[in-house]
């Protein structure tokens, strides 16, 4: 079971609530927003921008790239805030073919 979130000025909420018409739909899996909880605050923080970026499609600065090998066909961003530089979390996700992203997971090590 998959729920739609936009954000809008970093607070989550429901489809559709306004302001919402221009930008990307983004799902988020149950299993992702139980590990997004257990987030630091600054890895909270870090994850909002991640998340907003791909809903406004301005990934600059987030270290937007494709995945190879068993990942093939999905891409990643960073989330800062999990470790040391640009951090070392990262935000798993694919675009569908209407233009909506489907995030696959989140990682907090650069272990896949």
């Amino acid at each position: 079971m998959r729920s739609t979130i936009f954000y809008k000025s970093g607070i989550m909420c429901p489809e559709g609530d306004g302001g919402a018409e221009d930008k990307t739909k983004v799902e988020i899996p149950k299993n992702v927003q139980r590990k997004v909880k257990k987030l630091s605050p600054e890895a909270k923080k870090g994850y909002d921008k991640a998340i907003d970026g791909l809903k406004n499609g301005d990934t600059k600065g987030l270290n937007d790239h494709p995945l190879s090998g068993n990942r093939s066909g999905e891409r990643a961003v960073d989330i800062k805030g999990t470790g040391k530089g640009r951090g070392g979390g990262r935000i798993i996700y694919e675009r569908n073919p209407d233009g909506s992203i489907t995030v696959k997971d989140i990682i907090l090590n650069h272990d896949y």
